[in-house]
C-alpha cells in the first residue's frame, strides 16, 4: 500500500475500488494458503452438483419413458390360475390382452455338451412390450415380436457363457426348441433382472408339451393391457372398481404406468438421498474446514489489521478487506466444485446403469449448478464469517506489540453466535429440500448439534483435567506435549472438533455401508449347503433323496413348503381391512402367495423374542404359529392374535404363539411363517431339499441327472448365486466409495487445515526452547507427542460417536442388528493417529530448525 493511499485511508477518503485492491495485495504471499481454504468446498460442492444432476436428469427420463417402464398400461398378476369371475373381468376390460406364465426350470442345452442352467421362463402369448421395445441379437423388424412355436429366445450372457449362437437348440423339459435371438434388454428391466435366472421365453402354447407344470410349482400368472389414449379413463375405473373386492378375494397385483413410476421413483431416490448424504456430508466438513484454515490465516494477518488500524483505517472498512478475498476465493471454489460435479455427473450413470430398468443420457442441469453455487457459497459466506467477526476486537495496540493485546473468546460474541444459527439454518433448509422431510431435516440438525457440543466438550473437558494433572514422573518432553494441549492460544478445542467430526461423518458412512452389505452376507461357511433343489413332489422325494445318496450328496435339509394365503386376520376378512381407511395389514399381505413350512424346532439362525414357539401340536384348530419378526409390523398383529389361511381351498385357523427374529442371509434358508407337526402334513406339498457339492463339475453333473430323470425339479446353483451377488454388490459399493472419496478427500483437507492452525504458536514456542539451548530432536519430540495426543482423542471421540450414530440409523431408520468390531476401530484410531502425525509434521516442516531472531524480532 503506497503513503498516499495510506494518507487517504486515515482520513476517510477510502472506495470500494481500494478495498479490492488492497484485498487482493494483502492476498500476495498467501495465496496458497488461501487454496487450501478453496479446496476445503471443492468436493462436497462437486458431489452435491452431481448427485443432483443425476436426480433431474433421472426424473427427466422417467417422466419421458413412464410407459415404456411398464411396457404396458397396466398389468395384473396372480400366482395362481385366475378363477372365473376374475377371468370374466379381464375379458370386459378394454384394448388388447396378452397373457403370461412365469416359472423357474432347468435348461438344457444339448449343443453345449448338455450343460444346464437354472432359468427364468417367460411363456407368452403375443407380442411384448406394448412400449419401448425388446433388444435382440439379431435386430427384428417388430421389436416386440415374441418367438413362434417350437422357438425360444434366451438372455445374450447365457449364449455367451456356452458358445452358443442362434440357430442352436435347448431343452425345457420334455420339448426342445431352436433359439431365434438373443436377449439384450427388455424394455422396463434393468440389466441385473437376469442374474440369478437368465430370461428364456417361448410361446405360451408350448408349456404343457414341456411337462413342467406340476402340483405345487410355483408359476406366476400375468395379464398385460395396452389400450388407445381415449380408454385411460374406462380401464383406470373399472381397476379401481375392484380394487378392495375381487383382487383381495383372487390375490391380484395390479399394477399401472403410475404405480410403476412411483416405484421407481422411490428407488432412485432412496439411493440418492443416501449419496447425497454423503456429498452433504463432505460440504458439512468443508464448512469446518473455511473455519480452521479462516482461523489460521488470520493468525498471520493480525499484525497487518492492527497497522491498518493504526493508519486510521475504520474496523469496517478492513473486515470488508478480508470479508472479500474469502468471498472470492470462495466463489473460486464453489466454481471450481460446480466443474467437478459437471464432469462427475458423467462418470455416474456407467456405475448405476445395470441398476436401472432404461438407458441414462445425460444433460447439464442449469437448477444443480445454480443449487451448488447458491449453497455452497452461502455455506463459505457463514463458515468464514465466524472467524472473520474477530476482526472487530483487534486493536491497533497489536501493531506495537504482537503479544499484547489476548485474542477475544469467540463465545462471548453475539453476532458468532447469530451467524452459526443462519449456518444451521441453511443446513437446515437445504436438508428439508433434500430428503423432502421435515422430521428427517430436524434430526440430523439436532443429530450435527449434539455431535458438536459433545466434542466440544470432550476439547474443554480434556483442557480441564490437564490443568490438574502434574505427571511428574514423567520425562519433561511428555509433560511439555500434554501442558501444549491447554495453554494460551492452544488449538485444541479446533482440532478435535474438526478432526473428531472428520472421523465421525467418514466412519458412520462406512458403518452403515458395511451394515447394510452384511445383510446380504454372500460368502459361505465351509459346509453350508451350495445347491438347493426345488419343487420336488411328494411322490419324487423319495426318488431324488436316493440319487443323491447314490452319488454320496446325502440332503442337509429336506424342507416342506405348502402354498397358502391368509382368508382373516383377527376374525376380519381381507376385503374388509382392504377397505379400512387406516388399515394396519400392509398392500402386499393382500395379495401375495406364502410358502410356509412345518418343523418342531427353531433352526440356528433364528431366536424367539416373544411367546413360545410350539414343536408339536395334537389338538384341532386353531392352530399355533411362529411368525418372523419382519412380518407382524406388516400383518398387524402380536402374540395371541388369530389368522386364518386359506390352503388350496381349505380354510385353517391359527394363533400366533411365537415370534422370532431371523438372520436373513444369502445362502440361509427360513420361513417367516412356521406351522409346528401334526397340523398341516396333509395338505399338499412340494419340498426343496440342500445339498454341499464338492465342485461345480460335481454340480453340473446333479444337474444332468436331475433333468433327466425328474424334468420338473429345478437345481439352483448357489455359486451361481453368490458370484451374480457377488459382482452386483461389488457394484454398488464401488459408487458408494466413489462418492465416499470426495468426503475422505475432504477429510484430509480440513486434517492438514487444522494443524495448520497452530504453526504459528509452535515456531514462537521452537525458537524459544532452542534459545534456552533445547535441541532440535527434542523439539522434534515434543511435536511428535503432541500430534499423537491430538490423534488419538480425537480419533477415539469420533469412533465412539460415530457408533452411537450407526445404531440410531440402524435402530429407528432400518430397522436392523447393529454390531461393531473393536478390532476394526482400533485399527482405524491407529491409522487416525498415524495419518494425525504425518500430516502435522507436512505442516509443522521447518519449526524446529527456525533461528531464533525470526520470531525475536516480531517481538
Amino acid at each position: 500500500m503506497s503513503h498516499k493511499e495510506s494518507v487517504n485511508q486515515a482520513q476517510g477518503g477510502t472506495s470500494r475500488g481500494w478495498v479490492f485492491r488492497m484485498a487482493w495485495r494483502d492476498s500476495r504471499g498467501k495465496r496458497l494458503l488461501l487454496l487450501l481454504f478453496t479446496f476445503s468446498i471443492v468436493f462436497g460442492i462437486g458431489s452435491i452438483v452431481a448427485i443432483y444432476s443425476l436426480r433431474e436428469n433421472l426424473q427427466r427420463i422417467v417422466d419421458e419413458q413412464s410407459r415404456s417402464l411398464l411396457g404396458a398400461d397396466a398389468v395384473m398378476q396372480t400366482r395362481r390360475p385366475p378363477s372365473t369371475e376374475l377371468e370374466r373381468f379381464i375379458n370386459q376390460l378394454p384394448g388388447e390382452i396378452i397373457r403370461e406364465m412365469r416359472f423357474r426350470s432347468m435348461a438344457v442345452f444339448p449343443d453345449a455338451d448338455n450343460a444346464s442352467r437354472f432359468v427364468q421362463v417367460r411363456a407368452i402369448e403375443g407380442p411384448l412390450p406394448f412400449y419401448g421395445k425388446m433388444e435382440l441379437i439379431p435386430e427384428r423388424a417388430n421389436t416386440a415380436a415374441m418367438p413362434a412355436p417350437d422357438e425360444a429366445i434366451i438372455e445374450e450372457s447365457v449364449l455367451l457363457q456356452l458358445g452358443l449362437s442362434p440357430g442352436d437348440s435347448v431343452r425345457l423339459g420334455e420339448k426342445t426348441y431352436t433359439i431365434a435371438a438373443a436377449l439384450v434388454r427388455m424394455a422396463g428391466e434393468s440389466e441385473i433382472t437376469g442374474f440369478f435366472a437368465p430370461r428364456i421365453y417361448i410361446p405360451l402354447q408350448d408349456v404343457k408339451e414341456t411337462g413342467l407344470i406340476q402340483t405345487g410349482s410355483i408359476i406366476r400368472y400375468r395379464t398385460y393391457v395396452g389400450i388407445e389414449s381415449n380408454q385411460a379413463e374406462e380401464l383406470e375405473r373399472l381397476l379401481e372398481s375392484e380394487k378392495e373386492g375381487l383382487f383381495v378375494v383372487d390375490g391380484v397385483d395390479v399394477e399401472t404406468v403410475a404405480d410403476r413410476r412411483r416405484s421407481i421413483e422411490r428407488i432412485l431416490n432412496n439411493l440418492l438421498d443416501f449419496l447425497n448424504l454423503i456429498g452433504f456430508s463432505a460440504l458439512l466438513l468443508g464448512g469446518i474446514g473455511i473455519i480452521g484454515a479462516v482461523n489460521v490465516y488470520l493468525q498471520a494477518k493480525r499484525e497487518t489489521i492492527a497497522i491498518l488500524r493504526c493508519l486510521g483505517t475504520p474496523i469496517r472498512q478492513a473486515f470488508t478487506i478480508y470479508l472479500a478475498q474469502m468471498l472470492t476465493f470462495g466463489l473460486a471454489g464453489a466454481i471450481a466444485g460446480t466443474l467437478l460435479g459437471i464432469g462427475v455427473q458423467f462418470l455416474l450413470p456407467p456405475l448405476l446403469q445395470s441398476f436401472l430398468p432404461f438407458d441414462i443420457s445425460m444433460r447439464i442441469s442449469l437448477a444443480a449448478i445454480f443449487t451448488g453455487l447458491g449453497f455452497g457459497w452461502f455455506v463459505v459466506f457463514a463458515s468464514a464469517l465466524i472467524p472473520l467477526l474477530s476482526i472487530r476486537h483487534i486493536s491497533p495496540l497489536r501493531a506495537i506489540r504482537a503479544s499484547i493485546e489476548p485474542a477475544r473468546s469467540a463465545t462471548r460474541d453475539p453476532l458468532v453466535w447469530l451467524t452459526v444459527l443462519l449456518l444451521l439454518g441453511g443446513l437446515f433448509a437445504f436438508t428439508v429440500i433434500q430428503s423432502r422431510q421435515s422430521g428427517f431435516a430436524i434430526s440430523f440438525v439436532t443429530g450435527l448439534l449434539v455431535a458438536l457440543l459433545l466434542l466440544a466438550g470432550v476439547a474443554y473437558s480434556l483442557r480441564y483435567l490437564l490443568r490438574r494433572l502434574h505427571p511428574e514422573s514423567a520425562p519433561y518432553s511428555y509433560r511439555l506435549a500434554l501442558s501444549n494441549l491447554y495453554r494460551p492460544n492452544n488449538r485444541t478445542l479446533l482440532m478435535i472438533v474438526s478432526l473428531g467430526m472428520g472421523v465421525l461423518l467418514i466412519n458412520t458412512l462406512w458403518l452403515t455401508r458395511d451394515g447394510l452389505l452384511d445383510q446380504v452376507d454372500v460368502e459361505p461357511t465351509e459346509d453350508a449347503a451350495n445347491a438347493i433343489l426345488l419343487d420336488v413332489q411328494q411322490d419324487q422325494k423319495e426318488g431324488v433323496v436316493e440319487l443323491l445318496n447314490d452319488r454320496g450328496l446325502p440332503p442337509q435339509d429336506i424342507l416342506p413348503v405348502i402354498t397358502m394365503r391368509v382368508e382373516t386376520i383377527k376374525d376380519i376378512p381381507l376385503t374388509e381391512w382392504k377397505a379400512m381407511p387406516e388399515s394396519p395389514v400392509s398392500d402386499w399381505v393382500y395379495t401375495w402367495e406364502f410358502r410356509n413350512t412345518y418343523r418342531d424346532h427353531v433352526l440356528d439362525n433364528a431366536e424367539v423374542i416373544a411367546g413360545e414357539f410350539v414343536p408339536e401340536y395334537s389338538d384341532g384348530p386353531p392352530y399355533p404359529v411362529s411368525l418372523s419378526e419382519n412380518v407382524i409390523e406388516d400383518f398387524g398383529v402380536g402374540i395371541g392374535d388369530s389368522i386364518t389361511w386359506n390352503v388350496q381351498g381349505v380354510p385353517v385357523e391359527t394363533v400366533v404363539s411365537s415370534i422370532r427374529r431371523v438372520q436373513w442371509k444369502a445362502g440361509r434358508q427360513n420361513f417367516n411363517i412356521v406351522f409346528p407337526l401334526g397340523t398341516i402334513e396333509a395338505a399338499p406339498t412340494v419340498y426343496a431339499i440342500s445339498v454341499k457339492t464338492e465342485s461345480r463339475l460335481q454340480t453340473a453333473q446333479l444337474q444332468n441327472a436331475l433333468t433327466e430323470n425328474y424334468a420338473n425339479v429345478s437345481l439352483l446353483d448357489l455359486s451361481l448365486v453368490f458370484d451374480s451377488l457377488n459382482e452386483i454388490l461389488g457394484k454398488a459399493a464401488f459408487v458408494i466409495k466413489f462418492m465416499a472419496g470426495f468426503t475422505v478427500a475432504t477429510g484430509l483437507i480440513v486434517l492438514a487445515g487444522a494443524l495448520l492452525g497452530s504453526r504459528y504458536q509452535r515456531l514462537q514456542e521452537s525458537v524459544l526452547f532452542r534459545t534456552l539451548g533445547a535441541s532440535t530432536a527434542f523439539i522434534r519430540q515434543v511435536l511428535s507427542l503432541e500430534f499423537v495426543l491430538l490423534g488419538i482423542i480425537a480419533s477415539l471421540s469420533g469412533i465412539l460417536l460415530s457408533w452411537l450414530t450407526a445404531w440410531a440409523l440402524f435402530r429407528f431408520v432400518f430397522s436392523l442388528p447393529f454390531a461393531v468390531n473393536p478390532l476394526d476401530a482400533l485399527v482405524l484410531a491407529v491409522l487416525l493417529t498415524l495419518l494425525t502425525l504425518f500430516t502435522g509434521w507436512l505442516t509443522s516442516r521447518g519449526i524446529a530448525s527456525q533461528p531464533p531472531l525470526v520470531i525475536l524480532r516480531k517481538e
